[in-house]
């Protein structure tokens, strides 16, 4: 089964949160593999990040961090939370492969 991703505007967390929208989508496909895409700079305080990762674990769905920078505040902050997934910025892996080796398994 493919798995459909959910990807939401950071605008979308904090004035009215997909939680009503993804209790409607399980009701219709109670088996589908479902992703939340939440854009880093949109993830809300730990607590409650935590209460949305509750949630969707109870409807049985993922979690993706999109456009995941580097910068260590940010790392400490949502790794409070771990997600299922995580889709780094480009800029953080274009051209990696020309990186250093060190850098290459920091990332």
């Amino acid at each position: 089964m493919s798995n459909l991703f959910v990807n939401t505007h950071p605008v979308e967390m904090v004035n009215c949160g997909p939680l009503d929208s993804l209790h409607d989508i399980r009701k219709i496909d109670p088996h589908q593999l479902i992703t939340l895409e939440i854009h880093e700079i949109a993830v809300p305080d730990r607590e409650q990040m935590a209460q949305l990762r509750v949630e969707l674990d109870q409807l049985d769905m993922r979690l993706v961090y999109d456009d995941f920078d580097t910068v260590q505040s940010r790392l400490a902050e949502i790794s409070a939370v771990r997600p299922d997934y995580l889709k780094f910025d480009m800029h953080v892996i274009s051209d990696i492969h020309l990186a250093p080796l060190h850098q290459r398994k920091m990332l």
